[in-house]
């Protein structure tokens, strides 16, 4: 059983940040638009996050810096369809690949300039991202480890899936 709540308790942890991705992409399309430039957008997101995180040992830092690059990369395709009338798809898989590339681009140079070919964040930086249990809730069988031991982005997710999903379904302008 143990086995079983590990699985499901990685799978959660991995989803997470598909949760941001798809929920940014479900409110693309109610307002009129297919963005496949998802992924390129959370790559950008991702490698510049990490760099800032190595750079300054900041969380929020690193939290900010993802975001500002994943708005850039909103910014690029939103610029493209929107303004110039670029084709959706075209734009989306184009910056798809850009992100990737962006990615592992960056990810090589890191590599080649740290010691040991290994970047690797602070312990104190990781520690503010490892998991926390919340009390009580946690010491439950099973479903504790699995629903509440997570970190903070996790419930974020969550919740900001949760609100999205009441303010699509419930209010008017959704």
């Amino acid at each position: 059983m143990n086995t079983l709540i590990n699985f499901l308790f990685a799978a959660i942890k991995a989803g997470a940040p598909l949760i941001f991705g798809t929920t940014g992409e479900i409110i693309t399309e109610k307002a009129g638009n297919l963005n496949l430039g998802v992924e390129g957008m959370m790559f950008m997101g991702a490698i510049s996050g990490f760099y800032i995180g190595l750079m300054t040992d900041s969380v929020l830092l690193a939290l900010a810096a993802a975001f500002l690059a994943g708005m850039f990369g909103a910014f690029i395709y939103t610029f493209l369809t929107v303004t110039l009338q670029a084709n959706q798809n075209v734009t989306g898989m184009t910056l798809t690949i850009l992100g990737t590339r962006f990615a592992t681009f960056c990810g090589e140079m890191m590599i080649k300039s740290t010691p040991g070919g290994s970047p690797k964040l602070s312990s104190e930086c990781s520690a503010k991202l490892c998991e926390k249990a919340l009390p009580l809730l946690s010491r439950i069988p099973y479903l504790g480890k699995l629903l509440f031991s997570h970190n903070y982005l996790v419930y974020f997710a969550v919740i900001l899936a949760v609100l999205c999903w009441i303010y699509i379904k419930y209010t008017k302008p959704g």
